[in-house]
């Protein structure tokens, strides 16, 4: 087609479809070291590359005169060409089938070199059986904690550390009734709808689940957990008020009753720690003390502390 190229790259999709893309000019001089070459991206592509006689087309992929001058691809052995281009250069199939390419570019001017893109928006495609896709991000969360009612003190929250700051940890000291524990998912928007939620490591089995208390948080009530273990959840097919959906997985939340100070056993400083606290308002900063979640720190809750005694969880939070 009277296209020199140069620098390919090549990719492959299902049987017998193939993918090449290549830096091309018209231009009829040495594209080592002439000074006037103009150069585009290419793309070629063959739907019977299997065949004893493929067949190829070929497109201009670029929107612009990518490069101006000579292309030097010898590396350091490069005497009169340029170097600018590197060996940035490639071609990739997505999961619709349309194909992605990412090329080095210094402008018609060859001026800074910088990276562009170029997406396939139409034609023939690479995958017989592709997949729709969406550049919708998920949902934001901003929070999950493990919360529990203690009698008339209210409402109290363990947290489950988000990441990038999720070691160490959090860990749920408190004894829910026949293994009961409530999650609160908060996040960034008002939730529409969330499908379902699992169990997705650990010992329990999801019970319950309802948008709220707030509009923009998901409340997961669990049943049968298991002690010293950790655990996480999965919120399926989370849909925000912004258009934004995908499945949500919680922190790993430690499971150990009587670890009053979450150090990952339960021992003598937290038996100490209850028995400092009995009589005392169940408050913000003593809440851990109160194991059974009655509102009052007291007896009961000394006693469970010392019966889990050199209980642990798998490793340390």
């Amino acid at each position: 087609n009277g296209v020199q190229g140069n620098m390919p790259w090549i990719t492959a999709g299902d049987n017998g479809r193939v993918e090449i893309v290549f830096y091309g000019t018209t231009g009829t001089q040495d594209p080592t070291t002439s000074s006037t070459n103009q150069w585009n991206v290419f793309f070629a592509q063959s739907l019977n590359a299997a065949d004893r006689e493929p067949v190829f087309t070929v497109s201009q992929a670029s929107d612009h005169i990518m490069h101006v001058g000579p292309i030097c691809n010898v590396g350091i052995l490069c005497t009169g060409g340029t170097r600018q281009l590197l060996d940035f250069f490639q071609v990739a199939i997505g999961p619709d089938g349309l194909a992605n390419i990412a090329y080095a570019d210094t402008g018609a001017s060859n001026g800074t070199s910088h990276i562009s893109y170029a997406r396939q928006n139409g034609g023939p495609l690479a995958l017989t059986n592709p997949s729709a896709v969406t550049c919708l991000p998920i949902p934001v969360l901003t929070s999950v904690v493990s919360r529990m009612t203690h009698g008339t003190a209210g409402n109290f929250d363990v947290n489950m550390p988000l990441p990038p700051n999720s070691s160490p940890r959090g860990v749920e000291c408190r004894s829910g009734t026949a293994g009961n524990y409530k999650l609160v998912f908060t996040f960034t928007a008002n939730l529409t709808s969330v499908t379902s939620a699992s169990v997705s490591s650990g010992t329990g089995s999801f019970s319950s689940g309802t948008i709220g208390p707030n509009p923009n948080q998901y409340t997961v009530n669990l049943t049968g957990v298991a002690d010293q273990q950790y655990i996480t959840v999965t919120l399926n097919n989370v849909v925000d008020a912004t258009g934004a959906s995908g499945n949500i997985v919680s922190p790993q939340l430690g499971i150990l009753v009587g670890d009053v100070n979450a150090s990952g056993r339960v021992d003598a400083a937290d038996v100490s720690s209850v028995r400092q606290q009995t009589l005392q308002t169940v408050s913000t900063s003593n809440f851990r003390n109160d194991l059974n979640a009655s509102g009052r720190i007291d007896a009961a809750d000394v006693s469970i502390a010392r019966q889990d005694t050199l209980h642990s969880l798998p490793s340390t939070p």
